[in-house]
């Protein structure tokens, strides 16, 4: 897998967070390691990587500015002294007394060992609660780093509170979404480390359709490699494979913005008929929408000049309002275990099919 492939070895590597990677840094050159730290953020967004870049990072001999040398004996062995768990699959208390009795040893080379504890909203209540004591005074040879895509937000829930808990005991980084230039830049890269020839347009649909998730791109890219077996991958050879939500969109946009918004309605019930994921035509439209408004204040856009002049060609004339009710109402759009979202997304196009109707024109 290439996102395996190419994951970042050292600081320098990571793509996006510069903010983190500073503070992490900095924590190592002036000998001030964190011993709790809570990785949180958008899936595909860094936060493993980073804490096993940083673990390697703290036992490194000789780091260079914070980074990992990677050939010392340490960086060589790094593997020995980090631990591992997966709080979706272990999220017991059992987990967490047999870390207890597994960090009483010091580590075999260097001065930490680590623990990562992924998915760590996952915990079982008693699990984070049995925790607290290893977070409020963890060993002196110990480091814990937590990482959660921040899903347990529920005050009412009795998780989420031994969870917050838990995590005001740790120094807190939130992850951004990693910036779609810097998912493009890093697509054209592994596209040359790989000597695949790949157009252009296929790379900007990527980093757009991944909406700030670079592990999610690079997936997408190892997806279309195989699909084409091309010596030059082109836009219209992996089209169903990475646009189609993009391509649907555009011509529900199309419908919503004409003077016949109401066949918007029956359009969603093809798209559902030919098994087309409606949540994600939805989100994508919505994402359209504010593009126009963009493009309306700023011509830059991360879209090639076809797609650029369609979009404007389409919203020419429509007045900003309907723009802002369409990202409002299709943005919300989700699935769910007994919803697939087409019905919700029926009641929304009804309204703005009807605020259509009385919208004043060329309101630009």
């Amino acid at each position: 897998m290439l996102y395996n492939k190419y994951r970042p070895k050292t600081f320098s590597q990571v793509v996006g967070q510069e903010w983190i990677v500073r503070t992490l840094r900095n924590s190592i050159t002036l000998d001030r390691v964190p011993h709790t730290l809570l990785f949180e953020g958008l899936r595909g967004t860094g936060k493993t990587t980073l804490a096993r870049v940083f673990a390697t990072a703290v036992n490194c001999v000789s780091p260079v500015e914070g980074d990992p040398c990677l050939e010392c004996v340490s960086c060589q062995n790094s593997h020995k002294n980090i631990l591992e768990v997966d709080a979706g699959s272990s999220r017991g208390v059992e987990t967490i007394e047999d870390l207890h009795d597994t960090l009483r040893l010091r580590p075999l080379r260097g001065k930490f060992r680590t623990v990562i504890i992924d998915e760590c909203h996952m915990l079982t209540e008693a699990a984070a609660n049995a925790a607290l004591k290893l977070f409020e005074e963890p060993p002196s040879h110990v480091v814990l780093v937590l990482c959660t895509t921040g899903q347990t937000n529920n005050p009412d829930t009795k998780v989420s509170k031994a969870f917050s808990t838990l995590a005001s005991r740790c120094m807190r980084f939130k992850f951004a979404a990693v910036d779609i230039k810097d998912i493009y830049k890093k697509l054209r890269y592994i596209c040359k480390q790989e000597g695949q020839e790949t157009e252009d347009e296929v790379l900007r649909v990527i980093a757009r359709k991944v909406r700030g998730s670079l592990r999610d791109a690079e997936s997408l890219l190892d997806s279309a490699f195989t699909f084409s077996q091309a010596p030059v991958i082109r836009i219209n050879d992996v089209r169903g494979l990475i646009s189609i939500e993009e391509d649907k969109a555009l011509e529900l946009l199309e419908v919503l913005c004409s003077s016949r918004p109401f066949e918007s309605i029956p359009l969603v019930a093809k798209f559902h008929e030919d098994g087309f994921n409606i949540p994600a035509v939805a989100n994508e439209c919505a994402s359209l929408a504010a593009e126009a408004l963009s493009l309306a204040l700023d011509d830059s856009s991360f879209y090639s000049d076809s797609q650029r002049k369609r979009l404007l060609d389409t919203t020419k004339g429509v007045d900003v309002n309907f723009l802002v009710d369409m990202i409002k109402s299709l943005g919300t759009i989700k699935s769910s275990s007994f919803n697939d979202g087409k019905q919700d997304l029926e009641v929304a196009l009804a309204g703005l099919s009807y605020s259509a109707a009385f919208q004043p024109s060329a309101a630009w």
